[in-house]
């Protein structure tokens, strides 16, 4: 995978969002309420700040059993991609079709590791959308969480697919240190709870996601808030 530069980055995510604000779009909704009056809109990329902490597990593996202790305090800056569905090839795994796919993208995992660093899309698609990887993401359309969308409060609430299944997006990542010698620890579980105000302006939450070496074994953690206001 060619690494990418996180200015490069965030300059790749505002420029995919006049091309899908031109889409005619009438999204599906779950949990009550309608399109029309939705406060969570069908695509929108928001400036984020996330603030947390990683942690490093007492077991090789991440399970129940797991115990985690703090390891770095974070505050970062990044982005938060919202779109339609992007589940093209119906590729789903049997966890349904997701009425909003969600991108976060904070820091670059892979080729600037600091602590707080995470990308983690719902689709595999969304790394192609905003320039990342390639476009094998894009044609496998692969979903690796459950996404439940309540138009109504303006609500998103996304959990990861079991482990095996959130092994096949590799971009799904976080570094729990900083420094060149620091790990990418891929996101084999969690999630995040999402809540969008004053008519999808602004965005707020929580994440919370379990990792785990790809070729090396350890148990790793990263709990972050979020808060953002949508791109102008």
């Amino acid at each position: 995978m060619r690494p990418i530069s996180p200015i490069r980055h965030l300059l790749i995510i505002v420029s995919i969002v006049a091309s899908f604000l031109s889409w005619n779009i009438t999204s599906a909704q779950t949990g009550g309420g309608n399109a029309t009056t939705s406060t969570i809109p069908s695509v929108a990329v928001y400036d984020i700040v996330i603030s947390g902490a990683t942690y490093f597990g007492d077991t090789n593996f991440p399970g129940s059993a797991t115990r985690y202790s703090a390891y770095q305090n974070f505050t970062l800056q990044g982005a938060l991609v919202v779109l339609p569905t992007r589940d093209a090839s119906g590729v789903n795994f049997d966890n349904g079709r997701n009425v909003r796919d969600i991108g976060i993208f904070v820091g670059s995992p892979f080729a600037s590791p600091q602590a707080g660093a995470v990308w983690f899309a719902t689709n595999t698609t969304v790394f192609a959308d905003v320039g990342i990887g390639n476009v094998n993401q894009r044609l496998a359309s692969l979903d690796v969480a459950y996404v439940t969308v309540n138009e109504r409060s303006g609500a998103i609430g996304v959990r990861v697919d079991d482990q095996s299944i959130a092994r096949t997006s590799q971009l799904n990542s976080f570094n729990v240190k900083s420094g060149l010698t620091a790990n990418v620890y891929q996101i084999l579980g969690g999630g995040m709870e999402l809540r969008f105000n004053r008519r999808g302006s602004q965005v707020s939450g929580a994440l919370d996601f379990i990792g785990s070496g790809y070729l090396y074994p350890g148990s790793t953690r990263i709990q972050a808030t979020i808060s953002g206001q949508l791109r102008g």
